[in-house]
Order: structure tokens, then sequence, then C-alpha cells
């Protein structure tokens, strides 16, 4: 993937234009969404996600509102084009995920 061309900024408290302007977001288990970000190499995907985990910590847990929403995330680089390609990354950033998950959560793993 190339670099993202066009540099955008956002506040932890408002991620979501950014992720707008530079991808799309799908609810793909019961508490697990997949981005992808057309354009943006890991290198510029890392300080996005870093964005989000800060956004959710602000959010009060429903179930424990003197605790604040974590966020795990797991990265990984599509490598290739078509379907195979996109089924082999969601792979790799699941497998990220998970490890991010067991060091203890609420941080960003790159795959790989």
């Amino acid at each position: 993937m190339s670099e993202n061309k066009a540099p955008v900024s956002a506040s932890p408290a408002d991620p979501f234009p950014l992720l707008d302007r530079v991808g799309y977001a799908s609810l793909v288990g019961g508490e697990e969404f997949a981005l992808l970000l057309p354009g943006v190499d890991v290198k510029g995907a890392v300080p996005l996600l870093e964005r989000l985990r800060a956004a959710a910590a602000t959010v009060p847990h429903p179930g424990a509102p003197s605790q604040r929403v974590t966020l795990s995330g797991g990265l990984a680089e599509v490598q290739g084009t078509g379907l195979a390609a996109l089924e082999s990354g969601l792979r790799s950033a699941d497998g990220a995920l998970y490890a991010a998950k067991a060091a203890g959560r609420n941080q960003v793993m790159v795959a790989g």
C-alpha cells in the first residue's frame, strides 16, 4: 500500500471524521470491528488506531460507569489484491488482535 498522501489530524475525542476520509469500518463480531484503510500503510495506520484507542478511553464502560472502555487493536497490511489477499490480511490482523489481548489489552499490535 502507498503512503497516505493527504495528512489529516483528529483529536482523541473526535477521530471519526479522519476515518471517514481515509477508510471504512465494519462490525465483524460482537465487539470486533474491521477497518479497511486503502492507501494507508502500517506506519500511517498505527497513529489512527492509537487515536481511536484514546477516544475509547473517554467513554464510560456501560457495565461499570466508574471504569472506561478499552480498545485492543490488531493491524496488518494486505499484500496483493483480491479476496484471498484480503482474507489473509484479516487473519493476520486477527492474530495481532489476540496478541494484544494476551499482552494485557488496551494496546495496538502489528502483525508480523
